[in-house]
């Protein structure tokens, strides 16, 4: 679950982090698009403020009537996954306009969002500095800087003309809003001056205008508005209860479709419909998205820094009694460890629960994910912690479906006797070893010394599954695997870098016992090479768990980087001369299943991996590389 925080809290890598991922979206243009998909959000928020159904003309579907909430925060929501598609670690940071001092010292200026507009960013005009001014690379498209549609354009600069910081919003205003007992008398203060409307009149500029999105201080505003009215709901005004009643202006009411989110349902006014319908690429489409979807601000992904605080689980304390009370919930815990050791978090009862492990201090950062690895088709994580502060996420595996379950954490007993890892050697005798008890996992560790391809397998009579971790990281989960190998054995087959990778084994029921042999063999396969603008790779997932690794070189520029054919892949980059420093990932960006990633490169050779997105999955593709 993605945490997103005050813009001037943020350190100085997740500042950069964050402006880069916004320039790469600038300078990103999907198939066939003629603008950016940064400038395809801009179209969007212009399009969507005049609207015609059935030949009649509907109220602006964004702002002016209870939709503007709902709207806005499935509008910032799909900007920031387009953020995330260049980077995962970004998420959209909320500009607070009751901090007057760090609004100028911090965000607004040249290594953040920019200064004021006019020379020396004094006196207002076009940004002459930043990131986002015409010096800096930020060139805005004519005939998207305008009030509405058919208006006059404000050229290609951004335009800023700022107030005193005095004249910000205050604590007093926001808690104006936060005080009003119902939905329809909180949108409308929060909407209108001095909050929300006052934020894009102190950057005045283009801010001013329904093209305003130009400006990226834009979802860093809204952001904010979308922060407040999760502290709203957040304040026992969750729910449908807590939204406007019917007879709102059609795409305002609780279950009506939201353009351009309702599949054609609406359009733009007549001869504004075919100009900005090719614009929208992607954006328009999907499943319909009504104001019911987007109510529960934690079930699409994300909270805020300011947000109640996750359930605390203390370990060997007694199971947690909870519930999955809406479906496609995510409900977080916080586990702090203060030893390091071997810990199992796990769930009980009648629901059908998956767990996800996230951390160490990071919310977003996922260790491990289980499904039915507990009794029946509850979820068990049994793995080695350090110290640190790790969070639990529980939700149905079915995302239509709830019930109650009950969660602990407990400390769990090493199965090698003390010694945490046993030393296996690639190439050497299978180590025989034994589940003694239940719920034993035993660890092993290996050092594959060159890249390769590389073979984990189990013997005996055991049903046994085998989790792989590394490269010298052991939280770090490459792949797990259950009936790969002769039997119910377990074998991974997959392409290492060099380095040292962790195994951890256990029983498929957690309740048995039994004896197994375990070694590691090199298949001697050198990384195939991939010639950019030349004939794809042709490559095949031949068996469950098996990821592929291949190799280019780059010169600096843009490049894309695809799978083709019948399989459902899952795309990594890693580089420069580098096998381990991840620069993107990418599920199914391409058309269909398929995978694409379109990165800007510096000079050197970068590393692709593909997988099946399924840990079962087997099927062949094709992976090529293009210079842009």
């Amino acid at each position: 679950m993605g945490m997103r925080k005050n813009a001037v809290t943020l350190t100085a890598q997740e500042r950069d982090k964050f402006v880069n991922a916004v320039t790469q979206l600038k300078n990103r243009r999907r198939d066939g698009s003629t603008i950016s998909v940064y400038d395809e959000f801009v179209a969007l928020h212009l399009g969507v403020i005049d609207l015609f159904r059935n030949g009649t003309g509907i109220e602006d579907g964004a702002h002016l009537n209870a939709g503007f909430l709902p709207w806005h925060r499935q509008y910032i929501l799909l900007f920031e996954q387009a953020l995330q598609s260049v980077d995962p670690d970004v998420s959209l940071p909320y500009w607070d306009w009751t901090d007057h001092a760090d609004t100028r010292d911090v965000l607004f200026t040249d290594a953040f969002m920019g200064p004021d507009g006019g020379p020396n960013g004094i006196g207002g005009g076009a940004l002459a500095s930043g990131h986002f001014s015409e010096a800096g690379g930020w060139l805005v498209v004519p005939e998207l800087h305008v009030s509405s549609w058919g208006g006059g354009s404000s050229g290609t600069s951004l335009i800023r003309e700022m107030q005193p910081v005095s004249n910000l919003p205050r604590q007093e205003d926001v808690d104006l809003a936060l005080n009003q007992t119902s939905y329809t008398g909180f949108w409308p203060t929060l909407e209108s001056s001095p909050l929300h409307n006052w934020g894009h009149i102190w950057v005045g500029g283009t801010m001013l205008m329904m093209s305003s999105p130009n400006d990226p201080i834009f979802f860093l505003h809204h952001c904010n508005v979308d922060r407040i009215w999760a502290q709203w709901q957040d304040n026992e005004h969750a729910g449908s209860a807590f939204y406007a009643p019917p007879g709102q202006p059609f795409g305002h009411n609780l279950n009506d479709a939201m353009w351009p989110w309702d599949q054609r349902g609406s359009n733009a006014v007549p001869g504004l419909e075919q100009i900005i319908e090719p614009l929208l690429q992607e954006l328009a489409q999907g499943p319909v998205v009504t104001p019911a979807d987007v109510l529960d601000y934690r079930a699409l992904g994300y909270t805020y820094d300011i947000a109640p605080g996750p359930i605390q689980l203390v370990v060997d304390a007694a199971a947690l009694d909870d519930r999955i009370a809406d479906a496609g919930q995510e409900i977080i815990y916080q586990l702090d460890i203060a030893q390091a050791g071997r810990y199992r978090i796990e769930t009980e009862g009648s629901t059908d629960t998956f767990v996800t492990l996230y951390g160490p201090n990071n919310q977003s950062n996922v260790i491990a994910r289980n499904d039915d690895g507990g009794v029946v088709t509850n979820a068990r994580i049994i793995t080695d912690l350090d110290p640190g502060t790790y969070f639990v996420g529980v939700r149905h595996f079915s995302p239509t479906e709830i019930g109650p379950y009950r969660i602990l954490a407990a400390t769990e007993a090493d199965g090698n006797g003390g010694d945490l890892r046993t030393v296996l050697t690639v190439g050497g005798a299978p180590v025989l070893a034994s589940i003694a008890i239940a719920g034993e996992v035993d660890r092993y560790e290996f050092v594959a010394p060159t890249s390769g391809v590389y073979s984990i397998d189990t013997t005996g009579p055991t049903d046994i599954v085998m989790s792989l971790f590394g490269p010298n990281d052991e939280s770090a989960l490459v792949t797990v695997d259950d009936d790969s190998g002769q039997d119910f054995n377990a074998k991974i087959v997959s392409s290492l870098s060099a380095g040292t990778y962790f195994v951890d084994v256990r029983h498929w029921s957690m309740a048995s016992t039994g004896t197994y042999a375990i070694s590691v063999r090199s298949e001697q396969q050198n990384i195939p090479e991939i010639v950019v603008d030349g004939e794809q790779v042709e490559g095949d997932i031949a068996a469950a768990n098996e990821s592929d690794l291949y190799t280019f070189v780059a010169e600096a520029g843009s490049y894309v980087i695809e799978t083709t054919g019948p399989t459902d892949t899952f795309l990594s980059l890693l580089g420069p001369d580098s096998e381990t420093d991840l620069v993107a990932v990418d599920d199914d960006t391409g058309p269909g299943l398929l995978s694409r990633i379109e990165q800007n490169l510096v000079a050197g050779r970068y590393y692709v991996r593909v997988r099946h997105f399924s840990p079962f999955g087997t099927g062949p593709y094709g992976v090529r590389v293009r210079r842009t």
